[in-house]
């Protein structure tokens, strides 16, 4: 009778408080049904006070889009004050140097209003890029849109006529480097392309290493893919011939490479490829190993190809330790020639002295070194190695043109940054300057 009644009576409730499994195919009846019961509050017990965290700044929320622990505040102003410094330096001397040999067409001041010009024109680049956000140049679509332009009219530089009234490409010194708009025998505008490939370059080869990273190990994915378009801007320069300017695409590349991560064991095979490559291209072509052996010994080809070299040794012999003063040098009058352009800076030691020059060569070096900080600061990849693309650009130009002037190297036909006269130049100098603005504006919240 017991067994019996024990069988008649009713299953035990469940235990509450004891957790069971729930299915995820349970109805929503039977799941709560399956929940915990909740504790009864207890009367009079103290409520915990609540945590006041402090309020951040306003300039310190993270704002949409930028990553937790940056700020958004003012551009760098040494940097943008040292760069305005530097173009109207260059501005005073592009007048200086040329207002001889232009005097002599009839206008002294056509190379100057024609620099200022351009000038006007990157300040107005440099403003937008400084207001907008550097990072809409990582959309593919825009980057392709670079590429394509730039090789176009890297293209077009062989296809044009070397004459004509609308486009030309016109052969100077026997290399084809300015896409000029014409208007009968009159220059309305003309467009160096080699210095846009520059760019185009640095914004490819930072959108490709920062948006895979995990790429960087595999040679075919990350180093073969940027050596591939370098290489293809390479080859389209050195058409004109420029070797100074395909030169400088490697070692810009080189450098983002082994900023990116990449490590030297990773680099050394495609540098000792290029080595041959560039070995070959001076011993090959007469006039470039005859500049190589003048390097050697100028004197000895002092009426020849070392001439230029020899004119430049006599600017930075007369300009002694404090110069001759702005506008009295003696070796543009048409004793050296290109006097406001490749060789400027012998212009300027002459007018400055050792002194001066030593200023503007601190200048630059203030320019590299917070355009590295800009780099550094930066809260992501992609900034960071856009930062550290343009200032090596800048880094690498002044090394190599202040070298040639000086006799350190074989004389080479590349643009002193802000100085040397040429519209293209300064202009696409000045909106990269805006860009650095521009990453200089996002920071982490611990720098200052």
């Amino acid at each position: 009778m017991q067994r019996q009644a024990a069988r008649r009576q009713p299953d035990r409730e469940p235990d509450r408080d004891v957790e069971r499994y729930t299915s995820p195919f349970s109805s929503s009846f039977e799941q709560r049904e399956r929940r915990p019961a909740r504790r009864k509050k207890i009367s009079g017990a103290k409520k915990r006070p609540p945590v006041q965290r402090p309020r951040p700044d306003r300039d310190e929320r993270p704002l949409p889009g930028i990553p937790d622990g940056t700020r958004r505040g003012a551009f760098d102003i040494s940097l943008a004050g040292v760069a305005l410094l530097l173009v109207v330096l260059g501005l005073m001397f592009v007048l200086s140097s040329s207002s001889y040999t232009a005097g002599i067409k009839g206008d002294s001041f056509a190379d100057f209003r024609s620099q200022l010009m351009w000038a006007v024109v990157g300040l107005g680049g440099m403003i937008v890029m400084t207001i907008a956000d550097y990072r809409f140049l990582r959309n593919a679509k825009f980057v392709w849109l670079v590429m394509g332009v730039t090789i176009t009219l890297l293209l077009l530089l062989m296809i044009l006529p070397r004459t004509g009234f609308v486009l030309t490409s016109p052969k100077i010194n026997g290399s084809r480097r300015w896409i000029r708009v014409m208007a009968g025998n009159t220059v309305l505008l003309s467009l160096q392309p080699s210095e846009l490939a520059k760019f185009a370059l640095i914004l490819f080869l930072t959108v490709k290493l920062s948006n895979r990273p995990k790429d960087l190990p595999h040679f075919t994915r990350s180093i073969l893919p940027c050596f591939a378009v370098a290489g293809v801007f390479f080859g389209l320069v050195m058409l004109q011939p420029n070797l100074s300017t395909a030169g400088t695409l490697m070692i810009v590349t080189i450098i983002i490479l082994f900023a990116s991560g990449v490590s030297i064991k990773q680099l050394f095979g495609p540098i000792m490829v290029l080595i041959p490559i560039a070995i070959a291209l001076v011993v090959l072509e007469p006039y470039r190993f005859d500049r190589f052996l003048s390097f050697r010994d100028p004197w000895s080809m002092a009426g020849d190809e070392a001439y230029q070299l020899i004119q430049s040794f006599y600017a930075l012999a007369n300009g002694g330790l404090f110069g001759t003063g702005f506008g009295m040098s003696r070796q543009k009058h048409s004793f050296l020639p290109y006097a406001s352009s490749d060789f400027i800076f012998a212009i300027v030691a002459e007018e400055v002295g050792f002194i001066g020059a030593l200023v503007i060569l601190l200048l630059f070096l203030a320019l590299i070194y917070f355009g590295l900080r800009t780099a550094m600061r930066c809260p992501d990849r992609f900034g960071t190695l856009l930062a550290t693309g343009l200032t090596a650009l800048i880094a690498v130009q002044v090394i190599i043109n202040i070298a040639v002037v000086t006799g350190s190297m074989p004389t080479t036909g590349l643009p002193l940054p802000f100085f040397t006269a040429g519209g293209t130049s300064l202009a696409i100098f000045m909106t990269e300057i805006g860009i650095l603005l521009s990453i200089s504006r996002h920071k982490r919240i611990t720098d200052t």
